[in-house]
């Protein structure tokens, strides 16, 4: 009685896409039926897409062009890090230690440290280095990314905590379960205005403010030396960690 009956809730699907568009103009609305087995019988409900305006328009305006992708989906070179680790512990190279290398190597920024930590590994591994070598580093490593697409990310937590997210609708009648992810979006959005609204004008995000805090830290413990107008030197605690940096090719 609260949730709805199954079969009247298709019966509603077009007109609650007629619903969705008349109320959210822009919207993006897809339905996809298939031909009936029986024959003579109307088509059969497929699958639904719905793209709202407000987070098509958001996403455009102030996000990087990332694709998420439920982890059941990756069966080819693409890795997630958290599966390539658990394939990784699978094929016999368990315990802490090979991990915590694992995902620094995964999560170095330059080729160097990607090739120092791949040395850690051989180190306390040969296989478990040989294994990772047939994997491309340019699918799981920040340090052979190109450099178009500018994200960090490593795992596909964003589709996960969505799955998370729709647990409790995913067992819901078509047009109830559509429902209550619309109101968990629009609730999640209402709820980050509000977070934001506390913020100064210049400020920028608290987790993004705590990377910088991080980075600002660490290259306290440089010196640096300007050769000339646009190129420095940074001398770090030993005499082989020194760095050339050109500020005007962000290099």
């Amino acid at each position: 009685m609260i949730d709805g009956d199954i079969f009247d809730q298709f019966k509603l699907l077009w007109n609650y896409c007629n619903e969705i568009v008349r109320t959210n103009p822009s919207t993006s609305v897809y339905m996809k039926l298939v031909e009936n087995e029986e024959p003579c019988k109307p088509e059969r409900f497929q699958r639904f897409y719905i793209c709202f305006s407000a987070c098509k328009e958001g996403f455009k305006s102030g996000c990087r062009k990332i694709v998420g992708v439920d982890g059941c989906w990756l069966k080819g070179p693409i890795f997630c890090v958290r599966h390539l680790h658990s394939n990784f512990k699978r094929d016999g190279f368990g315990g802490n230690t090979l991990r915590n290398v694992l995902w620094k190597a995964a999560s170095a920024t330059t080729v160097r440290w990607f090739d120092e930590r791949m040395v850690e590994i051989f180190d306390l591994d040969p296989e478990a280095a040989i294994w990772l070598r047939d994997k491309s580093p340019s699918e799981w490593s920040k340090s052979h990314f190109c450099e178009d697409v500018k994200c960090d990310t490593l795992v596909n937590n964003i589709c996960e905590c969505f799955n998370s997210m729709i647990l409790d609708a995913r067992d819901k009648p078509i047009i109830t379960l559509l429902e209550k992810i619309r109101y968990m979006l629009m609730t999640r959005m209402q709820t980050n205005r509000d977070k934001s609204a506390k913020w100064s004008s210049d400020d920028i995000c608290p987790r993004i403010k705590n990377v910088l805090c991080k980075s600002q830290a660490a290259a306290a413990e440089y010196i640096p030396r300007k050769s000339n107008e646009w190129n420095y030197e940074l001398i770090g605690a030993s005499i082989t960690d020194i760095w050339v940096v050109d500020l005007l090719n962000r290099k």
